[in-house]
C-alpha cells in the first residue's frame, strides 16, 4: 500500500464510513473540510514498515 492509499484509508475512517450525508454536495463539502483540517495540522510522512522476519509478510504462509 503507498503513501496516498494509506491517507485514503485514513479519509474513510474518519469521514465517510459513518458520515450521512443528504446530498453529494454536502459529502465533497465534508471532504474538503477533512483536507483543509489535514494540510496544516496532521500532514506527515507516514513510515513505511515492512518487516520480512513476520510471518505475515510471507507469500506462503497460508
Amino acid at each position: 500500500m503507498n503513501q496516498v492509499e494509506i491517507w485514503f484509508s485514513i479519509l474513510q475512517r474518519r469521514i465517510i464510513q459513518y458520515g450521512d450525508f443528504a446530498t453529494p454536495h454536502a459529502q465533497a463539502q465534508r471532504v474538503l473540510g477533512f483536507i483543509r483540517h489535514w494540510n496544516p495540522k496532521e500532514r506527515h510522512p507516514f513510515r513505511w514498515t515492512w518487516r520480512t522476519d513476520r510471518l505475515q509478510n510471507r507469500r506462503d504462509a497460508a
